[in-house]
Parts: structure tokens; sequence; C-alpha cells
């Protein structure tokens, strides 16, 4: 069974993304190939700190 090339733009959930897989939608090699050309955002990521109260 052929996959066939699919944009994988929109699908963030990685359980649609396996099931898409599975199915043969989305090949593996074409979602790998679009996470690699997904910039790297770590530069702009803010430390948050939470204060938790037990009760």
């Amino acid at each position: 069974m052929e996959k066939k090339k699919s944009d994988c733009k929109g699908e963030r959930d990685r359980r649609i993304i396996a099931q898409k897989i599975l199915r043969g939608e989305i090949a593996e090699d074409d979602l790998n190939d679009f996470l690699s050309d997904l910039p790297d955002c770590a530069d702009n990521a803010d430390t948050i700190s939470v204060n938790i109260k037990e009760r």
C-alpha cells in the first residue's frame, strides 16, 4: 500500500497524527520532514512559578 503525501499543518494532537499514519493518510517520513522544518522557539519561552497551597 502506497502512502499518500499529506500536509500535517493544523494537526497538533499526537493521537490524531498516529491514527493518520496507521491509516496511511500521512507518511511517517513526511511527518518527520514537517517536524524538522519547524523553527526552534525555545528562546521565546518564559519561566513561570506557581505557588500551590496545600489544603
